[in-house]
């Protein structure tokens, strides 16, 4: 059965464009589904340009199995959008769409290079009520942009934030900043430390192209 992914893009009160959104997968035959509480999936995602255009990240494991997906901006404003690259193996976990229209979402900048670990952060997820939070986190394990070569080092790993559940895949993390850094993959193991996995900068700049 093919499903159509919704992508609903909030604001809070204290930022008026927060650097996330609600990705829903929804079946064909119910396209308001989302606003009833139906979705069969939800997960998070940020925006942002590539070459000029608008970009929507989300974790690979989110659309792995999802053509297409409909996007509503914060304004209320919808438009339909497709998944154009995905990966999901041992050194990726990070999906690009590209919406028909810009969605009201505030684009987020790359940052140049990964923060050492010790490095405080910002992670974005949700409240599992749909709503948009951000935690203060630590960077706890990095290969700063990575190598193809070295399956380890595509990956950032930060402190486990408050608050985080199954919806939170995709979600971005930023320097103080507010530059894009990481993209929630999934909880896991960091020695005896329980981390989050992220994709780092080395995915997220592969996966448009």
């Amino acid at each position: 059965m093919r499903f159509l992914l919704l992508l609903s893009l909030l604001a809070t009160a204290a930022i008026s464009q927060p650097p996330i959104g609600l990705l829903y997968g929804l079946a064909p035959d119910d396209p308001t589904g989302w606003r009833s509480g139906t979705a069969t999936r939800e997960a998070s995602c940020c925006l942002v340009e590539w070459r000029g255009e608008p970009v929507v990240l989300t974790a690979g494991h989110v659309v792995a199995d999802v053509p297409s997906l409909m996007v509503v901006g914060a304004d209320g404003r919808e438009t339909i959008g497709a998944v154009t690259r995905y990966a999901r193996d041992d050194r990726h976990d990070i999906g690009a769409l590209r919406p028909a229209a810009a969605p009201y979402l505030r684009a987020l900048p790359l940052a140049q290079r990964m923060p050492p670990v010790g490095t405080a952060c910002w992670w974005w997820g949700t409240d599992g009520r749909g709503r948009p939070i951000s935690r203060q986190v630590m960077v706890r394990a990095t290969g700063d942009l990575g190598d193809p070569a070295d399956p380890g080092l595509g990956w950032l790993g930060i402190s486990v934030p408050q608050g985080i559940d199954a919806g939170c895949s995709g979600g971005p993390v930023v320097t103080g900043a507010g530059e894009l850094i990481g993209i929630t993959s999934n909880a896991g193991w960091y020695g005896k430390e329980r981390v989050v996995w992220c994709a780092s900068l080395w995915q997220i700049r592969e996966v448009p192209r």
